[in-house]
């Protein structure tokens, strides 16, 4: 009987051995499928959080509609010259002054980078582009001053970049003060004017 009962452990022993043997790699197999399951899982809930603050900053920027207006208005993706020829022209009209000659130029050589981030903080480089818009205007100095006004309310980002006042024969630079007796008459002001787009 002790010979029999020795015997059945040895046997169950080794169908337990072999059953392993048999069962080892499979058990290998689930544990590798498991640990791929659970990366899955964890990246799927990275992309739920992920599209989560996307719509949270989505809806978060709609309240900021009429703000990213101004910036868009201010940096166009497009140039927009011919709008900006227009705004030049009705304010010098507005301001009593005669807009006589207008050229513009594109600057390749002169474009920076604007660096940034987005909401989920990637972050963005953009070449800012210039051109150059140069005009001659005629008029009383007054009738400037109002013009300078209307560019300093513009919504669109320019810069002027330099001016020279002539009256009659003589020319002067805008940085130099000019004695209140010579702003009686019709003056030209010729005026370098920079403006940014994306």
């Amino acid at each position: 009987m002790s010979k029999n009962i020795l015997e059945s452990f040895v046997l169950l022993a080794l169908a337990v051995a072999f059953g392993m043997i048999l069962a080892w790699p499979k058990y290998q197999e689930f544990q590798a499928q498991s640990s791929l399951v659970l990366g899955k899982r964890t990246d799927l809930e990275t992309r739920q959080e992920y599209f989560k603050n996307l719509a949270e900053s989505s809806s978060e920027l709609n309240n900021y509609g009429p703000n990213l207006a101004k910036i868009e208005s201010a940096l166009p993706d497009d140039p927009k010259v011919s709008t900006l020829l227009d705004f030049l022209e009705s304010s010098s009209m507005q301001a009593g002054l005669i807009l006589k000659v207008v050229d513009y130029s594109f600057s390749a050589d002169n474009q920076s980078t604007v660096s940034g981030q987005t909401p989920t903080g990637q972050p963005i480089q953009k070449n800012l582009k210039q051109f150059y818009v140069t005009f001659t205007l005629s008029g009383p100095y007054q009738s400037w001053k109002n013009f300078l006004s209307n560019i300093e309310k513009t919504s669109r980002m320019v810069e002027i970049e330099s001016v020279q006042i002539s009256g009659g024969d003589q020319t002067k630079i805008a940085s130099v003060a000019i004695p209140s007796s010579e702003l009686g008459g019709n003056l030209d002001y010729v005026v370098k004017l920079k403006a940014n787009s994306y």
